[in-house]
Protein backbone atom coordinates (compact mmCIF):
# COMPACT_ATOMS: atom_id res chain seq x y z
CA UNK A 1 0.00 0.00 0.00
CA UNK A 2 2.52 2.48 0.52
CA UNK A 3 3.80 1.90 -2.94
CA UNK A 4 0.39 2.59 -4.14
CA UNK A 5 0.71 5.89 -2.24
CA UNK A 6 3.45 7.27 -3.30
CA UNK A 7 2.03 6.33 -7.17
CA UNK A 8 -1.08 8.06 -6.59
CA UNK A 9 0.75 10.90 -4.82
CA UNK A 10 2.69 11.34 -7.98
CA UNK A 11 -0.11 11.69 -10.54
CA UNK A 12 -1.91 13.54 -8.60
CA UNK A 13 0.67 16.08 -8.36
CA UNK A 14 2.09 15.73 -12.09
CA UNK A 15 -0.89 15.96 -13.86
CA UNK A 16 -4.02 16.39 -11.37
CA UNK A 17 -4.35 20.66 -12.35
CA UNK A 18 -4.91 19.21 -16.08
CA UNK A 19 -8.27 18.47 -17.56
CA UNK A 20 -6.99 15.72 -20.41
CA UNK A 21 -5.69 13.52 -17.73
CA UNK A 22 -7.48 10.88 -16.21
CA UNK A 23 -6.91 9.42 -12.90
CA UNK A 24 -9.17 6.89 -11.78
CA UNK A 25 -9.59 3.56 -9.80
CA UNK A 26 -12.09 0.17 -11.05
CA UNK A 27 -12.93 -2.59 -8.35
CA UNK A 28 -12.88 -5.42 -10.60
CA UNK A 29 -14.79 -8.53 -10.90
CA UNK A 30 -17.80 -7.25 -9.23
CA UNK A 31 -21.14 -9.37 -8.71
CA UNK A 32 -24.59 -8.00 -9.74
CA UNK A 33 -25.84 -8.07 -5.78
CA UNK A 34 -22.52 -6.20 -5.31
CA UNK A 35 -23.20 -3.78 -8.18
CA UNK A 36 -27.40 -3.27 -6.59
CA UNK A 37 -26.13 -2.71 -2.98
CA UNK A 38 -23.59 -0.30 -3.99
CA UNK A 39 -26.01 1.68 -6.66
CA UNK A 40 -28.70 1.40 -3.67
CA UNK A 41 -26.61 3.31 -1.03
CA UNK A 42 -25.52 5.96 -4.09
CA UNK A 43 -29.18 6.68 -5.20
CA UNK A 44 -29.99 7.17 -0.99
CA UNK A 45 -27.43 9.54 -1.13
CA UNK A 46 -29.05 13.47 -2.06
CA UNK A 47 -25.75 15.32 -1.30
CA UNK A 48 -24.30 14.58 -4.69
CA UNK A 49 -23.15 17.60 -6.35
CA UNK A 50 -24.66 16.33 -9.69
CA UNK A 51 -28.70 15.38 -10.63
CA UNK A 52 -27.59 11.43 -10.81
CA UNK A 53 -29.43 9.67 -14.20
CA UNK A 54 -28.95 6.96 -16.13
CA UNK A 55 -27.68 7.42 -19.77
CA UNK A 56 -26.45 4.86 -22.27
CA UNK A 57 -23.76 4.87 -24.83
CA UNK A 58 -22.83 2.44 -27.52
CA UNK A 59 -18.50 2.35 -27.41
CA UNK A 60 -16.81 0.90 -30.70
CA UNK A 61 -13.13 0.07 -30.03
CA UNK A 62 -11.08 0.76 -33.35
CA UNK A 63 -8.42 -1.34 -34.73
CA UNK A 64 -6.55 2.25 -34.07
CA UNK A 65 -6.97 2.34 -30.63
CA UNK A 66 -9.71 5.34 -31.20
CA UNK A 67 -12.85 4.93 -28.83
CA UNK A 68 -15.71 5.87 -30.79
CA UNK A 69 -18.99 6.73 -28.21
CA UNK A 70 -23.01 7.02 -29.91
CA UNK A 71 -25.54 8.47 -27.62
CA UNK A 72 -28.09 5.53 -28.11
CA UNK A 73 -31.52 5.13 -26.33
CA UNK A 74 -32.46 2.87 -23.07
CA UNK A 75 -35.44 1.74 -24.55
CA UNK A 76 -33.81 0.50 -27.29
CA UNK A 77 -30.49 1.13 -28.10
CA UNK A 78 -30.83 2.80 -31.14
CA UNK A 79 -28.18 5.74 -32.07
CA UNK A 80 -29.41 8.91 -30.52
CA UNK A 81 -26.56 11.22 -31.42
CA UNK A 82 -23.68 11.91 -33.07
CA UNK A 83 -20.48 10.45 -32.11
CA UNK A 84 -17.10 11.57 -30.75
CA UNK A 85 -13.82 9.80 -30.91
CA UNK A 86 -11.13 9.72 -27.98
CA UNK A 87 -7.98 8.46 -27.79
CA UNK A 88 -6.54 7.36 -24.20
CA UNK A 89 -3.24 6.89 -24.40
CA UNK A 90 -1.37 5.72 -20.68
CA UNK A 91 1.27 8.06 -18.57
CA UNK A 92 2.46 5.08 -16.38
CA UNK A 93 1.90 1.51 -15.99
CA UNK A 94 -1.51 0.85 -14.14
CA UNK A 95 -1.17 -0.04 -10.70
CA UNK A 96 -2.85 -3.22 -9.41
CA UNK A 97 -3.49 -4.42 -5.91
CA UNK A 98 -5.40 -6.98 -3.93
CA UNK A 99 -7.25 -5.42 -1.20
CA UNK A 100 -7.87 -7.31 1.93
CA UNK A 101 -11.47 -8.01 1.28
CA UNK A 102 -10.09 -10.45 -1.94
CA UNK A 103 -10.96 -7.80 -4.52
CA UNK A 104 -8.69 -6.62 -6.92
CA UNK A 105 -8.59 -2.48 -7.67
CA UNK A 106 -6.59 -1.44 -11.35
CA UNK A 107 -5.24 2.54 -10.33
CA UNK A 108 -4.73 4.18 -13.49
CA UNK A 109 -3.70 7.37 -15.08
CA UNK A 110 -4.10 8.35 -18.67
CA UNK A 111 -4.31 11.48 -20.90
CA UNK A 112 -7.37 12.08 -23.24
CA UNK A 113 -7.48 13.61 -26.56
CA UNK A 114 -10.78 14.29 -28.92
CA UNK A 115 -9.87 13.76 -32.58
CA UNK A 116 -11.69 13.34 -36.19
CA UNK A 117 -13.48 10.51 -36.89
CA UNK A 118 -12.03 6.80 -37.52
CA UNK A 119 -12.81 4.94 -40.38
CA UNK A 120 -10.56 1.68 -39.58
CA UNK A 121 -12.17 -1.45 -38.37
CA UNK A 122 -13.99 -1.97 -35.21
CA UNK A 123 -13.24 -4.88 -33.11
CA UNK A 124 -15.53 -4.42 -29.66
CA UNK A 125 -18.89 -3.24 -29.59
CA UNK A 126 -19.87 -1.93 -25.53
CA UNK A 127 -23.21 -0.99 -24.69
CA UNK A 128 -22.91 0.90 -21.51
CA UNK A 129 -25.87 2.04 -19.28
CA UNK A 130 -23.65 4.48 -16.54
CA UNK A 131 -24.95 6.42 -13.58
CA UNK A 132 -23.17 9.16 -12.45
CA UNK A 133 -22.28 10.38 -8.81
CA UNK A 134 -20.49 13.25 -8.37
CA UNK A 135 -19.01 14.18 -4.30
CA UNK A 136 -17.82 17.86 -4.03
CA UNK A 137 -17.05 18.32 -7.47
CA UNK A 138 -14.04 16.10 -7.09
CA UNK A 139 -14.77 12.66 -7.60
CA UNK A 140 -17.06 10.96 -9.77
CA UNK A 141 -18.36 7.64 -8.82
CA UNK A 142 -19.42 5.79 -12.00
CA UNK A 143 -21.95 2.79 -11.77
CA UNK A 144 -21.92 0.94 -15.44
CA UNK A 145 -23.70 -1.89 -16.40
CA UNK A 146 -22.02 -3.36 -19.89
CA UNK A 147 -22.98 -5.55 -22.76
CA UNK A 148 -20.24 -6.39 -24.80
CA UNK A 149 -19.30 -8.32 -27.98
CA UNK A 150 -17.49 -8.56 -30.93
CA UNK A 151 -20.20 -7.16 -33.31
CA UNK A 152 -23.19 -4.83 -32.06
CA UNK A 153 -26.15 -7.60 -31.96
CA UNK A 154 -23.61 -10.27 -29.75
CA UNK A 155 -23.32 -6.91 -27.62
CA UNK A 156 -26.68 -6.85 -26.98
CA UNK A 157 -27.18 -10.22 -26.60
CA UNK A 158 -24.40 -10.47 -23.99
CA UNK A 159 -24.78 -10.99 -20.47
CA UNK A 160 -24.27 -7.95 -18.37
CA UNK A 161 -21.03 -7.18 -16.46
CA UNK A 162 -20.80 -4.80 -13.69
CA UNK A 163 -18.09 -1.86 -13.07
CA UNK A 164 -17.31 0.46 -10.16
CA UNK A 165 -15.42 2.71 -10.93
CA UNK A 166 -14.04 5.83 -8.99
CA UNK A 167 -12.58 8.59 -11.39
CA UNK A 168 -10.95 12.41 -10.37
CA UNK A 169 -12.94 15.58 -11.78
CA UNK A 170 -11.69 18.21 -9.61
CA UNK A 171 -9.07 19.49 -11.86
CA UNK A 172 -11.06 23.10 -12.17
CA UNK A 173 -10.68 23.58 -8.46
CA UNK A 174 -7.44 23.31 -8.24
CA UNK A 175 -5.69 25.30 -5.85
CA UNK A 176 -2.86 28.33 -5.86
CA UNK A 177 0.58 27.00 -6.24
CA UNK A 178 0.85 27.53 -2.35
CA UNK A 179 -1.18 24.94 -1.56
CA UNK A 180 -0.62 21.79 -4.60
CA UNK A 181 1.92 19.80 -2.64
CA UNK A 182 -0.93 19.81 0.55
CA UNK A 183 -3.92 19.52 -1.79
CA UNK A 184 -2.54 16.32 -3.93
CA UNK A 185 -1.54 14.64 -0.42
CA UNK A 186 -5.50 15.33 0.40
CA UNK A 187 -6.89 13.89 -3.01
CA UNK A 188 -4.56 10.96 -2.58
CA UNK A 189 -5.85 9.85 0.90
CA UNK A 190 -9.37 10.48 -0.37
CA UNK A 191 -9.53 8.67 -3.16
CA UNK A 192 -8.19 5.52 -1.31
CA UNK A 193 -10.24 6.19 1.74
CA UNK A 194 -13.31 5.97 -1.22
CA UNK A 195 -12.03 3.26 -2.80
CA UNK A 196 -12.16 0.90 0.61
CA UNK A 197 -15.39 2.25 1.17
CA UNK A 198 -16.30 0.87 -2.52
CA UNK A 199 -14.60 -2.45 -1.74
CA UNK A 200 -16.21 -3.15 1.45
CA UNK A 201 -19.81 -2.58 0.21
CA UNK A 202 -19.38 -4.90 -2.35
CA UNK A 203 -17.77 -7.49 -0.11
CA UNK A 204 -20.64 -7.20 2.82
CA UNK A 205 -23.04 -7.57 -0.23
CA UNK A 206 -21.56 -10.56 -1.05
CA UNK A 207 -21.43 -11.50 2.66
CA UNK A 208 -23.95 -10.11 4.26
CA UNK A 209 -23.38 -10.41 8.12
CA UNK A 210 -25.52 -12.45 10.34
CA UNK A 211 -29.13 -11.20 11.15
CA UNK A 212 -29.15 -9.07 14.11
CA UNK A 213 -25.71 -7.72 13.62
CA UNK A 214 -25.69 -3.96 13.52
CA UNK A 215 -21.87 -2.28 13.36
CA UNK A 216 -18.86 -3.31 14.78
CA UNK A 217 -17.45 -3.07 18.86
CA UNK A 218 -14.24 -3.75 19.82
CA UNK A 219 -14.17 -7.30 21.70
CA UNK A 220 -13.49 -7.50 25.53
CA UNK A 221 -9.48 -8.39 26.62
CA UNK A 222 -11.22 -11.60 28.11
CA UNK A 223 -13.25 -12.31 25.00
CA UNK A 224 -11.83 -14.84 22.77
CA UNK A 225 -12.00 -14.68 19.05
CA UNK A 226 -14.23 -17.03 17.59
CA UNK A 227 -12.46 -19.17 15.18
CA UNK A 228 -9.24 -17.98 12.39
CA UNK A 229 -9.22 -14.33 11.71
CA UNK A 230 -8.78 -13.41 7.76
CA UNK A 231 -7.20 -10.95 5.79
CA UNK A 232 -9.61 -8.25 5.33
CA UNK A 233 -10.87 -8.40 8.74
CA UNK A 234 -11.41 -5.67 10.86
CA UNK A 235 -8.72 -6.29 14.06
CA UNK A 236 -7.38 -4.72 17.00
CA UNK A 237 -4.96 -5.41 19.84
CA UNK A 238 -5.90 -5.72 23.67
CA UNK A 239 -3.90 -4.29 25.86
CA UNK A 240 -1.17 -4.95 26.87
CA UNK A 241 -0.83 -5.52 23.22
CA UNK A 242 2.58 -5.80 20.87
CA UNK A 243 4.77 -3.40 19.42
CA UNK A 244 4.29 -3.50 15.69
CA UNK A 245 7.48 -3.46 13.16
CA UNK A 246 6.79 -0.66 10.56
CA UNK A 247 7.38 -0.84 7.27
CA UNK A 248 8.66 2.10 5.18
CA UNK A 249 5.10 4.47 4.54
CA UNK A 250 6.95 6.20 1.38
CA UNK A 251 9.42 4.66 -1.23
CA UNK A 252 12.73 5.77 -0.37
CA UNK A 253 12.13 7.08 2.72
CA UNK A 254 12.71 5.72 6.71
CA UNK A 255 9.72 4.18 8.07
CA UNK A 256 7.62 5.96 10.88
CA UNK A 257 8.00 5.83 14.73
CA UNK A 258 11.97 4.70 14.02
CA UNK A 259 10.81 1.24 12.23
CA UNK A 260 8.65 0.83 15.54
CA UNK A 261 4.63 1.63 16.80
CA UNK A 262 5.30 0.88 20.91
CA UNK A 263 2.49 -1.67 21.77
CA UNK A 264 0.77 1.37 24.28
CA UNK A 265 0.31 3.26 20.98
CA UNK A 266 -0.60 0.25 18.46
CA UNK A 267 -3.22 -0.68 21.14
CA UNK A 268 -5.26 2.81 20.27
CA UNK A 269 -5.40 1.78 16.60
CA UNK A 270 -7.22 -0.20 14.71
CA UNK A 271 -6.42 -2.19 12.15
CA UNK A 272 -6.97 -4.29 9.07
CA UNK A 273 -5.25 -7.57 8.87
CA UNK A 274 -3.98 -7.60 5.42
CA UNK A 275 -2.19 -11.34 5.98
CA UNK A 276 -0.80 -14.34 8.33
CA UNK A 277 2.73 -15.47 7.88
CA UNK A 278 2.42 -19.27 9.34
CA UNK A 279 4.74 -20.53 12.44
CA UNK A 280 7.80 -22.19 11.08
CA UNK A 281 6.95 -26.16 10.52
CA UNK A 282 9.59 -27.07 12.78
CA UNK A 283 8.12 -25.11 15.95
CA UNK A 284 10.75 -22.03 15.32
CA UNK A 285 8.98 -19.07 16.24
CA UNK A 286 5.33 -17.96 16.35
CA UNK A 287 2.76 -16.61 13.42
CA UNK A 288 3.15 -13.29 12.53
CA UNK A 289 0.66 -11.05 10.92
CA UNK A 290 0.68 -7.96 8.31
CA UNK A 291 -1.55 -5.31 9.05
CA UNK A 292 -2.64 -1.94 7.91
CA UNK A 293 -4.23 1.20 9.84
CA UNK A 294 -7.53 2.81 9.14
CA UNK A 295 -7.47 6.59 9.64
CA UNK A 296 -6.42 7.47 13.14
CA UNK A 297 -4.88 10.02 15.25
CA UNK A 298 -1.85 9.28 17.78
CA UNK A 299 -0.89 12.15 19.42
CA UNK A 300 -1.30 15.34 17.64
CA UNK A 301 -0.26 13.52 13.91
CA UNK A 302 -2.91 12.13 12.34
CA UNK A 303 -2.07 9.09 9.40
CA UNK A 304 -4.72 8.19 6.44
CA UNK A 305 -5.79 4.98 5.13
CA UNK A 306 -3.22 2.52 4.84
CA UNK A 307 -0.19 4.78 6.05
CA UNK A 308 1.08 2.69 8.64
CA UNK A 309 1.59 -0.85 7.10
CA UNK A 310 3.58 -3.45 9.14
CA UNK A 311 4.20 -6.75 11.55
CA UNK A 312 2.79 -7.91 14.98
CA UNK A 313 2.09 -11.53 16.60
CA UNK A 314 -0.88 -12.97 15.22
CA UNK A 315 -1.59 -14.05 18.82
CA UNK A 316 -1.93 -10.02 20.11
CA UNK A 317 -4.73 -9.24 17.48
CA UNK A 318 -8.36 -10.11 18.16
CA UNK A 319 -11.37 -10.02 16.12
CA UNK A 320 -13.98 -6.37 15.71
CA UNK A 321 -17.03 -8.61 16.38
CA UNK A 322 -20.66 -7.63 15.56
CA UNK A 323 -23.15 -5.79 18.06
CA UNK A 324 -25.78 -8.51 19.42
Amino acid sequence: MPALRAKLLEWFTKYGANSTYEIEARVKDVSQLGFEAVLAKMKGNKGWSNTPAEEMTLDMMHASGVRETQPVRIADGAANGASTFLRKTRVDEPAQTETPGGHMVRFACASEREGGSDGSEVHTYRYKKRVKFVHKKLFSFELTRVWQGPTAAAAKAAEPLYEVELEFCGQELWPADADRARHAQYLTDSMLMKVADLVRQVADAANPPAQGGGGLKRRRPDEPASGELRPGEVVTMAPPGAAVALEPSVPGAPPPFDGELPAELATTVTWVLAGVEPAAADGGGAATAQVMNLPCAIGERRFPLYYLCGTVPLSALGRMQQRR
